[in-house]
């Protein structure tokens, strides 16, 4: 297989500290991290997974996602179980068709207007002040 063929990539049950390189997988298109990532921050770069269709990082500690460019490929995103805190902000996910964040410390949501392909959201169980 050639660095280019890969279209399923799980890094589940690590203890990864941060990831990097995924701009050098442009097949990839489903992209599990689930527990447990151990950092406070998680960033989405738009170079990293922009051809990602479904990507997944629950049970984990991340307190604040970053989306740094368009993410028009992502059709699934699954944040739950973190300590996301504060607002969201989604716009760069248009395309977004599932979103699920439960679990989380989530009081808003930050041009929500832009998601307009979105089919499923589960916010369920904030804890903190709530939406």
């Amino acid at each position: 297989m050639t660095r280019g063929e890969l279209e399923y990539l799980d890094l589940s049950q690590n203890a990864l500290e941060s990831i990097e390189g995924l701009e050098y997988l442009p097949s990839v298109t489903y992209v599990n991290l689930g527990s447990p990532l151990d950092h406070w921050s998680f960033i989405l770069m738009a170079n990293g997974i922009w051809a990602t269709n479904c990507f997944i990082t629950e049970n984990n500690v991340i307190t604040r996602l970053d989306i740094a460019g368009s993410m028009s490929r992502l059709r699934c995103l699954r944040l739950s179980d973190n300590r996301l805190e504060g607002s969201l902000d989604v716009r760069a996910l248009c395309n977004v068709r599932i979103l699920y964040a439960d679990r989380n410390r989530i009081t808003g949501i930050i041009h929500g207007e832009k998601m307009k392909r979105l089919e499923t959201l589960s916010l369920r169980y904030q804890s903190g002040k709530g939406l």
